[in-house]
């Protein structure tokens, strides 16, 4: 049976219950079924500091149904699953929420705090990063359990490097709020990230690969 799809679209979806996060995507699904899954369009100048695209440590629900001239699926918001059941239409495929990675060894699990969006990564347990100090990062507690969310092309934080005593260089990502301060003390900005309205509003306005 065919799949009935449309060219790629920049949508969000609320993903999952109890967390206050969008969750961004290309989207192929039919504009008539969009509103079914709770699929809308993404606008940067709000949404930037609560939604996340392409996390490597979560999966949103989606949904499909099956019709006289073909099937049509997508992700699907959680607020929309109950209706979308009830409907008798849809089939839903269960995803995950974000699961909290563990470091191995003697390796740190970090968060960088964006917005509302708390950004995870495991850094190396080397004695050259007692200089990121001042980077901004943050150890993740008890209440952080199934919030970090990992490897996003959005938000990205920016990436900067400093110079040790002795002469050794070591880079990370590091809080936006921390890049003048790292810059004025002689660190360098290595790659500007994508956390901000313009960065978002400039992905989202990019035509989607077909």
């Amino acid at each position: 049976m065919p799949v009935n799809r449309r060219s790629p679209e920049w949508r969000k979806i609320t993903p999952f219950t109890g967390l206050d996060i969008l969750y961004g995507f290309r989207s192929r699904t039919l504009g008539s079924d969009q509103a079914e899954l709770g699929q809308t369009a993404i606008v940067p100048d709000t949404d930037f500091s609560k939604l996340v695209i392409a996390p490597n440590n979560c999966q949103p629900h989606s949904a499909t149904k099956r019709g006289a001239t073909g099937s049509s699926n997508g992700l699907i918001g959680a607020d929309k699953i109950a209706a979308a059941v009830a409907s008798g239409k849809w089939k839903i495929k269960w995803g995950y929420p974000p699961r909290n990675r563990k470091p191995k060894g003697e390796n740190k699990n970090i968060k960088i705090v964006i917005g509302t969006i708390n950004i995870g990564y495991i850094r190396a347990a080397d004695g050259l990063y007692d200089q990121l100090a001042n980077f901004g990062h943050k150890t993740p507690d008890a209440t952080d359990a199934g919030k970090l969310f990992y490897g996003c092309q959005f938000p990205m934080p920016p990436k900067l490097a400093v110079t040790t005593d002795t002469g050794k260089s070591v880079s990370s990502y590091a809080d936006p709020a921390k890049i003048d301060d790292i810059v004025s003390a002689g660190g360098r900005l290595i790659h500007p990230g994508a956390y901000n309205a313009v960065h978002l509003a400039n992905m989202v306005a990019v035509a989607a690969a077909p």
